[in-house]
């Protein structure tokens, strides 16, 4: 995360076997609003066979970043997210909040069975989600994959302030 006026670095994280996000850990890079920070928040990208978030986190959060920032970038195999687990890109401040894309069959179109399941039930909670809660705009979400499961989750984009407020 950053205070001042640069941007937050980029997280990357390369598992080669798999990624497991669980009890309330995250990965998150964050621009604050703080030491007069118009800072963006920097990217998390993550690739790996096998990703688990289970009540875990993977989110960029643009607080007063004034350019569009805070990318998040899923690339795997197989992915399971559940548990209240989020993947967000977020903004409270005048920048717009970076998108989400999740993709399991852009480097190797040939995996066999690939899935995301998204949500362990009703109720679950989890989801995958840009938002904006200033007056910049909410983000795009794209997932890419040939089985997409949802079972209690939720995709979704939302601005609930601004001049293209679609609550």
């Amino acid at each position: 995360s950053t205070l001042g006026i640069g941007p937050a670095g980029n997280i990357n994280v390369l598992a080669t076997t798999s990624l497991d996000i669980l009890s309330n850990s995250a990965i998150s890079s964050s621009s604050q609003a703080g030491n007069g920070g118009l800072a963006d928040a920097g990217g998390v990208f993550i690739k790996t066979p096998v990703l688990t978030l289970n009540s875990g986190k993977v989110q960029t959060i643009n607080n007063e970043g004034l350019l569009a920032q805070g990318l998040i970038t899923l690339d795997f195999e197989t992915a399971s997210i559940s548990n209240n687990s989020e993947v967000s890109a977020s903004t409270v401040g005048s920048g717009p909040a970076g998108s989400v894309f999740l993709a399991n069959a852009v480097t190797n179109p040939t995996y066999a069975g690939l899935s995301v399941i998204l949500g362990a039930g009703l109720g679950d909670g989890s989801s995958i989600s840009s938002s904006s809660s200033g007056s910049g705009n909410a983000g795009a979400v794209d997932i890419i994959t040939p089985l997409l499961t949802m079972n209690g989750g939720s995709v979704f984009t939302e601005n609930t302030d601004g001049p293209d407020a679609t609550g």
